[in-house]
């Protein structure tokens, strides 16, 4: 489980784009709904009820000096993207893909660490470490 894991990065459940306690102030954890979805699959009404917020705290995080974008799952890797404006097809998803986006700005991504994905051993924490420490070293090399 990646519980553990998660806690050592943010004593608390890690809330869209907002960057783990005591960790850099220029990155930042994307994931895009905050509830597990029926079937562990959002509907695009879901999606869509929730993309107004996305966009702004993406506005609020790239005016403020944002650099990395962690991406938690497909979905937020997708919802990111969209929210930016960029196409999906020049971005592909993949677990610790890194995209250099204008900006400069970086999106890194993971697969999500859900109970399917961490049973089945699709994601380790050592996957999930790797991938965020990525993301750390590329606020701090900007």
């Amino acid at each position: 489980r990646l519980g553990p894991t998660c806690s050592r990065f943010s004593p608390a459940p890690m809330p869209a784009l907002r960057a783990p306690a005591g960790c850099l102030p220029f990155w930042s954890i994307a994931r895009h709904l905050k509830c597990l979805p029926r079937q562990n699959k959002p509907t695009t009404a879901e999606l869509n009820r929730c993309h107004g917020y996305i966009e702004q705290e993406l506005k609020d995080f790239t005016g403020q000096g944002g650099q990395a974008i962690f991406a938690v799952g497909r979905v937020a890797h997708e919802r990111v993207l969209k929210a930016l404006g960029f196409k999906q097809s020049k971005f592909a998803f993949a677990h610790g893909a890194v995209h250099e986006l204008p900006g400069p700005l970086w999106l890194i991504d993971t697969y999500h660490c859900s109970r399917y994905n961490t049973q089945t051993g699709r994601i380790t924490p050592a996957m999930f470490e790797d991938a965020l420490s990525c993301a750390a070293r590329l606020a701090v090399a900007i």
